[in-house]
């Protein structure tokens, strides 16, 4: 009863509470809402709270370590931070486990659909995606379905199957407009535009990132930036506006590697973008960036230059099954 009654207390008046009470249970808790607003206002300080209730939670062996691993593995995707996000979570789908908290577990494991598109095993991806949407299909709808549908559908696309990326990217942007919730729009959005580009045109994939634009520049907090941020850098490139998204990021107050990389895409940077990319862990969006140099570099004669570029991101795709 305490932490219902407690939540609704400032994040510092709740650790004050827990301090003077000497309660593991409200310490994690406090820490965890404290550390995860901080990180997505950008004060990167916030992780060290993070770490302290996991470390609380962990050695007093309670169940508020999962909640706890999850937004520090959330925190840490969303800063470009994978490798270590993707520990955190690993951990988290444990202590789920061990607790038997199924609401956490489900959930974790569609962020390891991401993982797992990000890191290039896409057939299991698309296993685990697949599975999933089924599931949200015939019983009740989950939030996370839209992430399903985002990597499935950016799967279907990389390897030209157009009319099921299309299908993937409608029905994520339904579902979002329906859940309200920003970092499932943002997403949606990118990916709806980036799909229009290949399949249905120039003015079709304007009018969504005009749309998802907009939105942004309202947003006080960038939401979901690791999940939107290289499709929309991507259809504004072909577009001809991606200085519209350079200028996105330097009105923010708190950049990421993600929107740093976004920013040099958008550019034309394409080499410090993949450059970025890789830095981050994210392997098809490194090669997509390392395909856009080479093809620019062996338009100006570069040959060599273009060359290894287009054999590093060519080596990717065929990996995948998109070369």
């Amino acid at each position: 009863g305490l932490a219902m009654y407690f939540v609704t207390l400032e994040d510092e008046e709740l650790m004050a509470i827990a301090d003077r009470l000497d309660l593991d249970d409200m310490r994690a808790l406090a820490l965890n809402y404290l550390g995860t607003s901080r990180v997505l206002s950008g004060d990167r300080g916030g992780l060290a709270d993070l770490e302290r209730a996991v470390a609380i939670a962990v050695q007093g062996n309670l169940p508020e370590s999962v909640e706890a691993f999850v937004n520090l593995g959330a925190c840490l995707v969303e800063l470009g931070e994978l490798a270590r996000g993707f520990a955190r979570q690993a951990e988290g789908r444990q202590a789920a486990e061990r607790f038997g908290i199924a609401g956490w577990l489900r959930h974790l494991r569609v962020e390891q659909v991401l993982e797992y598109y990000w890191r290039g095993r896409w057939d299991s991806a698309l296993r685990h995606a697949d599975e999933f949407i089924a599931e949200s299909e015939t019983g009740s709808r989950h939030y996370m379905e839209s992430v399903c549908r985002l990597a499935r559908g950016r799967i279907r696309l990389a390897r030209g199957d157009l009319s099921a990326a299309l299908e993937d990217a409608e029905k994520q942007l339904v579902f979002a407009r329906m859940a309200t919730d920003p970092q499932l729009v943002n997403s949606a959005l990118a990916f709806r535009a980036r799909v229009a580009l290949v399949a249905e045109g120039s003015d079709q994939a304007d009018a969504y990132a005009r749309e998802l634009l907009a939105m942004l520049m309202e947003q006080a907090e960038l939401h979901g930036v690791a999940e939107w941020s290289a499709d929309l850098a991507a259809v504004l490139v072909v577009l001809g506006r991606g200085s519209d998204l350079r200028e996105l990021a330097a009105s923010k107050a708190a950049s990421t590697l993600w929107l740093e990389a976004a920013a040099a895409f958008a550019g034309s940077d394409f080499e410090q973008a993949a450059d970025r990319y890789a830095e981050i862990g994210s392997l098809p969006d490194e090669a997509f960036a390392r395909l856009r140099a080479a093809e620019r570099l062996l338009a100006v004669g570069a040959r060599t230059e273009g060359g290894a570029q287009l054999k590093r991101a060519l080596a990717f795709f065929r990996q995948v099954g998109a070369g």
